[in-house]
């Protein structure tokens, strides 16, 4: 530092210089700030949005799936929006030109996959309108003891990449 206050050209340069990467920085960070503020979806990947949270019904995903323990089963209607959701995803023509947001989809597609693909096992389709464990045995309430907690927690981790979707959507106006 002493050499730097020696000569007024060498302190100005330095000065300059410094100054120039602290404004390159700022001006870096304000045009990421400018391009996430003017960020307005496309009317396209509003329609796929809308017509896919329409499919898996996210009060009857809650209601259904999330909020239902499945040692008494899943209403069918819950887990039939379930696999058409996952089905839609996986369509060409319901991408967008997000990419964020198709990793969201796609995360939320592989967790209901999973879900549905565990529960396919141990949960049996009933006269009621139902997908129940059989606990008619031994046997099989032993067998649903032991996926009750598994298929819970699937069905939490679904209903959680469930909320990170719908927190990215608000964030950027495709909900509107």
């Amino acid at each position: 530092m002493p050499d730097l206050f020696k000569e007024w050209t060498t302190t100005v340069i330095a000065t300059l210089s410094f100054l120039t990467i602290i404004l390159s920085t700022e001006h870096i960070l304000l045009l990421r700030k400018i391009k996430e503020i003017e960020f307005q979806p496309k009317k396209s990947d509003k329609k796929i949005i809308k017509h896919l949270l329409a499919i898996i019904d996210i009060n009857a995903f809650h209601e259904g799936i999330k909020n239902q323990d499945s040692w008494y089963g899943y209403k069918q209607e819950a887990i039939y929006k379930t696999i058409d959701f996952a089905q839609e995803v996986g369509l060409i023509s319901n991408k967008t030109s997000d990419k964020k947001l198709n990793d969201l989809l796609f995360d939320l597609k592989n967790a209901i996959d999973e879900f549905n693909s565990y529960s396919s096992t141990p949960l049996y389709r009933n006269g009621d309108n139902w997908f129940s464990p059989s606990k008619d045995t031994d046997f099989n309430i032993e067998k649903a003891n032991f996926a009750q907690p598994i298929m819970n927690a699937k069905a939490e981790i679904a209903f959680n990449k469930l909320t990170l979707l719908l927190d990215y959507l608000k964030h950027k106006n495709y909900l509107e």
